[in-house]
């Protein structure tokens, strides 16, 4: 499979999801416009892999600026690692997973958002809800790398 067949799969699963978990309709074509360049982009990154090293770094960071949100965000740091552990070729993770990661933290880095961070608690609200309902589509994948990397350390 193409990566562009991956990304054109990704961005229909993410839309599937939005339709039939969150707003019981379709995306507006503001919301479908930014999910497409953001699968494309997260392609750009991910076969790149010190690029991709370099804006996990910026995404650590930036959370440092958002309000804790409790179980929402939970798997964040997860999912970095689980980033990294795959740049260090240590863990395999699927291209599907990998796009939906790096399209979700280049959302919260880019600035270019359905909603603007500039509005004061307003802005971090779609920050928020895109790395909530990214870590939700791959959380099996998550889990999986959890018990994995427990394995590693209780071996190490």
């Amino acid at each position: 499979m193409s990566t562009n067949d991956i990304l054109g799969n990704i961005t229909a699963e993410i839309s599937d999801f939005i339709n039939t978990r969150i707003k019981g309709g379709q995306p507006s074509s503001k919301v479908s416009g930014v999910l497409n360049n953001l699968t494309a982009e997260a392609s750009d990154f991910i076969n790149n892999p010190s690029k991709l090293d370099r804006m996990l770094v910026e995404a650590e960071e930036a959370m440092r600026g958002i309000p804790k949100v409790g179980e929402t965000l939970s798997g964040l740091p997860v999912m970095i690692a689980m980033a990294k552990s795959w740049i260090k070729k240590e863990y395999e993770v699927q291209p599907k997973v990998l796009i939906i990661m790096v399209a979700a933290l280049l959302y919260l880095l880019k600035g270019k958002d359905i909603i603007p961070d500039k509005i004061p608690l307003l802005g971090m609200t779609d920050d928020i809800a895109i790395l909530g309902l990214a870590l939700k589509v791959i959380e099996p994948e998550l889990n999986a790398y959890r018990t994995w990397r427990d394995s590693n350390d209780r071996a190490n």
